[in-house]
C-alpha cells in the first residue's frame, strides 16, 4: 500500500525536479569531471543522469560527457558486481568505473547511472534517497542527503553545490 501512495504522489508531483539556488561563484575553472560512455547508443539513455549532476555539481566542478574519463561508463556480466542482485554498481566510494550490469539496467540506465554516480562522488547508502540501497525506478534526483555526503567527502562548501527536493 505504502508503494501505491508514493507512486502516487510521484504522478502527481512535477516532472521536473526544483532545485535549489546555486551561489554565483564567478565562473568555475576546475578541472571538470569527464563521464566517459564509449556506446553511442548507451551515452544518448545515461545523458539525463549526467545532466542532473551537471547541475548539482556545477558550482562546484563542471561535469561533461565525453572520452577519455575520469569516470568510465560500461555494460558489463554481473560478476563484476559484488551483489548477485546489483542493477549497476561503482568500483568503489569515490572511483571511477561504472557498470551497468548486462541483461538488468536495460530498462533504467539513467536513473542507475545517477546512483552510481553519486557512489562515484562519495556518497554511500541512504535509504529514501537517489541513494537508497533498494532500486527506485525513475529516481535521478540528486536530494539534500546525498549532495551533502558529496560535499563532505570531497571536502567542498555545500554552498557551491544544488540538489532537488
Amino acid at each position: 500500500m505504502r508503494s501505491l501512495t508514493l507512486l502516487s504522489l510521484l504522478l502527481l508531483s512535477s516532472c521536473s525536479p526544483r532545485w535549489t539556488y546555486v551561489q554565483d561563484t564567478g565562473g568555475n575553472t576546475a578541472h571538470p569531471y569527464r563521464v566517459c560512455v564509449r556506446d553511442p547508443d548507451l551515452s544518448i539513455r545515461v545523458s539525463p543522469a549526467v545532466d542532473v549532476w551537471r547541475t548539482a555539481l556545477a558550482g562546484w566542478r563542471p561535469l561533461v560527457q565525453e572520452c577519455p574519463g575520469d569516470v568510465s561508463v560500461e555494460y558489463g556480466p554481473a560478476a563484476s558486481c559484488v551483489g548477485v542482485t546489483a542493477l549497476a554498481c561503482a568500483d568503489r566510494i569515490g572511483g571511477s568505473l561504472v557498470t551497468l550490469i548486462t541483461g538488468r539496467s536495460e530498462y533504467d540506465p539513467a536513473g542507475l547511472l545517477a546512483h552510481e554516480l553519486g557512489h562515484i562522488f562519495g556518497a554511500q547508502h541512504v535509504s529514501g534517497t537517489l541513494m537508497s540501497p533498494v532500486y527506485s525506478r525513475g529516481n535521478l534526483c540528486p536530494d539534500m542527503a546525498t549532495v551533502v555526503q558529496v560535499a563532505a567527502y570531497q571536502r567542498a562548501d555545500l554552498t557551491l553545490f544544488a540538489w532537488c527536493h
